[in-house]
């Protein structure tokens, strides 16, 4: 680190359901095989980066 602050990646997943006839679905989506626990199943997710916290609450 070079005098900044410390920061860690902020994960975010997403939960997307819908009622079908048959009952509820959720979307999964599968690791690929080349990547860490390759092959399970998992939600949508992705890294939220934040440049200004105060700025994004505040501000919207």
């Amino acid at each position: 680190m070079s005098g900044g602050r410390h920061t860690e990646p902020l994960a975010v997943h997403l939960i997307l359901r819908r009622d079908t006839n048959e009952g509820p679905e959720v979307l999964l989506s599968r690791l690929a095989r080349a990547v860490h626990a390759g092959g399970l199943w998992h939600l949508p997710s992705g890294l939220l980066k934040i440049r200004n916290i105060h700025h994004e609450i505040t501000m919207g």
